[in-house]
């Protein structure tokens, strides 16, 4: 069996802790921006025009139906 040597990776330690950081507020951006987005669509939904809601409903339900 093969065992795993990770001592080579110690050299790029700092690459790494950096990219780990970089990928994490990448991902608290997305969501905040991705939060916003949908709690706006809902708000337009409830309580927007009647065009907008059909367009915000006519978009979930597009993505809704689309194939993985």
């Amino acid at each position: 069996m093969q065992t795993l040597n990770f001592q080579q990776l110690l050299r790029y330690q700092d690459q790494l802790i950096d990219g780990t950081l970089h990928t994490l507020l990448l991902t608290l951006v997305a969501a905040l921006i991705g939060t916003a987005i949908g709690v706006a669509g809902a708000a337009a939904v409830r309580s927007g025009p009647r065009p907008v809601r059909w367009a915000i409903r006519g978009y979930v339900e597009l993505i809704r139906k689309r194939p993985r």
